[in-house]
């Protein structure tokens, strides 16, 4: 009976393969960084390439419009009902409202962005949080003596807390866009009278309070937050009040947060709302007062309006930024104006960026790219892997290079017993692969005859496997192939020559 010939080994470790890629750390590092650099790159490119081409639209945006505000004013008010045909009466008329319309609706249009964008209007009036700080203020007489305190000591102070800087600390505190526009209507401040006061005041037990500044915001957190900066502002202010209005002294005497309800906050968002309304009125009143006729002529004149005030608009901002150009160029270039000038020009012109998810992409994929061409190696390879894929594919009892001496008692002993003298050294690989392996492995009472060449190509090394009594196998990992050493076990089975045992190193 024929016996079944040897076949190559096709088993695959996963964890073994995992391990293998682990070990190309190296390579994923190199190339997270190549892929971050050029998807970063791209992302940069797309970047300023899309900035370039909004600023191109915006600047050709803006030169239409130049051109239609340039054509639109080419005829003003007088050459418009001059045009129209219409009798001096009927021109009047559509005159009137036509002014009537456009003030009103611009008017509407900013009431209605102050509804909007106004705190007051956020604010809930059953449920609005208050923060009221009372102030005791003196001012000492010439003979010593303290005397009621003026009311323009409490101008003085309160007019240091309502400033475009203090407006813009307190809105970067709070995340919210509260302007000098809205401002009057979260901060209030007065300056209390004695007397008529004191059955007013609850927190405190005395009656010396002269300055009252009271904070109304949608939450807690937000009056404590305004509270405290105003609270540092009118403590910094004390020496320049002084300077400006005299001497006296200003100590903060009481302090209360609570959530009520405001009836007078209702009121005022009433108030707010109703004026919203009689400027829709208004708007609607003057356009329907135009007859059918007149309609031509009603539109052109407010298309005049619009351009007009665009017009306006575009030269003031022009000459601002003109002006500002100017101080950059003529100020000194200190550390503190090249600072303003760059933050100037920052806000001009955004450059272009890096987007950080492109650079994580780039890392990503670095990792994914080898992981997948390492694993790719791996599996279709057809090289030796590990020792135990000789142990369970071919049944060979494998060793270390290293272990000499148990590989020579190994060897001393199976040929004491089975009587062999002489043993063959062979490889896959080949001559080098011999010498690098079996080299130093020289068992006493044996004679190692070591192959310069495959035996399935050359005779001569075919003549020599025949005359010995076992073979050695050794063998590289990752470099051994094989079909090759399945071609070679299959060579000694044929010819009866016992494979004793595999020697393995590493490549």
């Amino acid at each position: 009976m024929t016996q079944e010939k040897i076949k190559p080994y096709e088993g695959i470790d996963i964890w073994h393969m995992i391990c293998h890629i682990a070990k190309s750390w190296w390579k994923m590092l190199i190339a997270m960084v190549i892929f971050a650099v050029l998807l970063g790159g791209l992302s940069y490119y797309k970047n300023a390439k899309g900035l370039a081409a909004a600023a191109a639209a915006k600047e050709e945006a803006e030169e239409k419009q130049e051109e239609a505000l340039s054509r639109i004013l080419e005829v003003n008010e007088e050459e418009i009902l001059a045009q129209s045909g219409l009798n001096e009466k009927a021109a009047d008329e559509v005159l009137y409202y036509a002014n009537k319309y456009y003030y009103n609706k611009k008017q509407y249009e900013r009431q209605n962005n102050y509804l909007k964008e106004s705190i007051l209007m956020q604010m809930d009036p059953n449920n609005v949080w208050t923060t009221t700080l009372y102030y005791d203020l003196w001012v000492p007489k010439e003979a010593g003596e303290e005397k009621t305190a003026e009311p323009a000591f409490a101008a003085s102070y309160i007019a240091k807390i309502s400033n475009e800087t203090v407006y813009d600390e307190i809105a970067k505190e709070l995340g919210a866009d509260i302007d000098s526009g809205y401002f009057a209507e979260v901060i209030t401040g007065s300056c209390l009278d004695r007397i008529s006061e004191t059955g007013d005041i609850t927190v405190i037990s005395t009656n010396k309070e002269d300055m009252k500044i009271v904070i109304r915001y949608t939450d807690r957190a937000g009056c404590e937050k305004i509270a405290g900066i105003l609270k540092e502002k009118i403590n910094a202010s004390g020496q320049t009040v002084t300077e400006e209005v005299g001497p006296h002294t200003l100590t903060l005497v009481g302090e209360q947060t609570e959530q009520r309800s405001d009836g007078e906050l209702l009121n005022e968002q009433k108030n707010q709302i109703s004026a919203l309304g009689a400027l829709s009125d208004n708007v609607i009143n003057a356009r329907t007062n135009i007859e059918t006729s007149e309609e031509a002529v009603f539109y052109q004149l407010i298309e005049y309006y619009e351009a007009r005030d665009a017009k306006k608009i575009t030269a003031i901002k022009s000459a601002v930024a003109e002006e500002e150009n100017n101080e950059n160029a003529d100020a000194p270039q200190s550390a503190g104006n090249a600072s303003d000038a760059n933050t100037s020009n920052a806000k001009e012109a955004v450059k272009p960026r890096v987007s950080k998810k492109y650079v994580a992409l780039g890392l990503f994929l670095g990792i994914f790219v080898i992981g997948a061409w390492e694993a790719c190696r791996y599996f279709f390879s057809n090289a030796l892997k590990q020792r135990k894929d000789l142990e369970e594919g071919y049944g060979l009892n494998t060793y270390d290079k290293e272990d000499r001496a148990v590989i020579s008692m190994v060897l001393q002993n199976k040929c004491r017993k089975n009587g062999w003298k002489k043993l063959y050294a062979v490889s896959s690989l080949g001559r080098d692969a011999v010498e690098e392996v079996c080299g130093e492995l020289k068992p006493e009472g044996l004679q190692l005859v070591k192959s310069t060449e495959s035996p399935l190509k050359d005779e001569g090394e075919l003549t020599k496997l025949m005359e010995t009594d076992g073979v050695i196998l050794s063998e590289k990992l990752n470099a051994s192939s094989h079909k090759e050493i399945a071609k070679l076990l299959e060579l000694c089975r044929e010819l009866e020559k016992p494979v004793i045992c595999a020697l393995v190193t590493e490549k």
